[in-house]
């Protein structure tokens, strides 16, 4: 295949990589913001429900992996096009 075709079959691989980089980012910063909320002896002392934030902390934690897989999935095939 040629440059141009490579480059055409990169440019969605790339993009999709640099939205899966994107939601990733936004996903940390979620999830530090969370674990910053329980560090906080404040969040326990005004009734805050603990069950709830610490089931939100799991599925960002489950949301990060699936979009680290999907991340190294994109970034395997751009090094496959090559």
């Amino acid at each position: 295949p040629g440059a141009a075709e490579r480059r055409q079959r990169l440019a969605p691989l790339r993009k999709a990589a640099r939205d899966a980089e994107t939601l990733l980012e936004k996903l940390n910063r979620a999830k530090a913001l969370l674990e910053r909320q329980l560090a906080d002896p404040a969040t326990y002392a005004g009734g805050a429900d603990i069950k709830a934030l610490e089931h939100e902390r799991q599925d960002l934690l489950r949301r990060i992996g699936e979009a680290e897989e999907r991340w190294l999935a994109i970034e395997s095939e751009i090094e496959a096009v090559g």
